[in-house]
Order: C-alpha cells, then structure tokens, then sequence
C-alpha cells in the first residue's frame, strides 16, 4: 500500500513540476493572460452560431506527447445578442454547442463566478473512432466577449491537479 501511495504522490508531484515549467500567453487584444505547457499558436475561425458567423480567436498549446490540448477562445457577440437573450442563456447554448456539435456527451456541468462575471464548468466525453476524448471546459461571459478555456486529453480524463492549474492561471488583464 505504501508503495502505491508512493507512486501516486511522484506523479502528482511531476505533474505539478510541469505545470510550474508553462509558458505564459498573454493577448492585450484577448484582455487575458493563462499558462499553458508550450507557447501557444494563434489563428481565427469563423463559427456558426446561432446568430450567425463569430469570428473567433483561438490560442492553443499541445503537450510533449499530443494527447493533451490546451485553448483559449474569445468571440464577442454585440450588443445586439443581449436585446434577446440574457447571459444565462448565451451560457447555455455555448455549453450545449460544445457538446451536441462534437456529437459528445455531457459528464457533469456547474454554473461559475468568474470575479464578477457568470460562467460554467463542464466535461464532456465525446468517442471518434474508439478513441476517447475528454473536454475540460470553462466558459466566462464578460460584457459581450465570450470566452472559452479548453484542457483536451485523449484517452483518459486529464488529472484534476493539472486542470485546475491551467484554469486557475486564467486571468483578466482589466
């Protein structure tokens, strides 16, 4: 038993050494900054929403094996969204999008307070080819920006330690 705990308590501890070796991604744009393992790679997607295409930035960042991707999204909606939806429901449909459009099912989801702005936290697991896919998400509405912090394993689901760390380095720059 001693030496299962053992083992255990090297690898908490190897996952955390990584952790604290990540690289910091900032964007002034973005108004965030987050750790992620390796400097992160920037582009824009257009995504279909419900209200049409969003334009989207994307930071991600893969670890040394591939099995794990970290991201973070920003897409800002308008003013407009707002005269006919309220943030819960915006929350809603973008947890739901993530999960119905990668044909994934939904583990488990909590509404969030990010400081003074609402959220939610969810995992989903979605199955392409055998393979398992974890999502660890957030999702954070601020004014009229939504963003969206992603932790992605293949496999299996991605240690606790490791997605609270990336979730918690997330920050507002103002």
């Amino acid at each position: 038993m001693k030496f299962i705990v053992t083992i255990v308590l090297m690898l908490l501890s190897t996952a955390c050494v990584h952790a604290e070796d990540w690289k910091k991604t900032k964007s002034q744009e973005g108004n965030f900054q987050v750790l992620m393992p390796i400097d992160a790679e920037y582009s824009t997607l257009d995504v279909e929403t419900d209200i049409g295409v969003v334009k989207t930035d994307l930071f991600q960042s893969f670890n040394n094996d591939g099995k794990q991707v970290f991201m973070v999204t920003y897409s800002d909606y308008g003013q407009e969204i707002f005269k006919t939806k309220i943030s819960a429901q915006i929350l809603k449909g973008a947890m739901e999008n993530t999960y119905k459009n990668g044909k994934g099912e939904l583990l488990s989801h909590t509404d969030i307070r990010f400081g003074d702005y609402p959220g939610k936290e969810y995992l989903i697991l979605k199955v392409n080819k055998g393979t398992k896919i974890y999502l660890h998400w957030r999702i954070v509405l601020k004014d009229d920006r939504l963003y969206q912090i992603g932790a992605l394993s293949v496999d299996q689901k991605m240690p606790t330690e490791i997605v609270k760390k990336y979730r918690d380095s997330f920050s507002l720059l103002r």
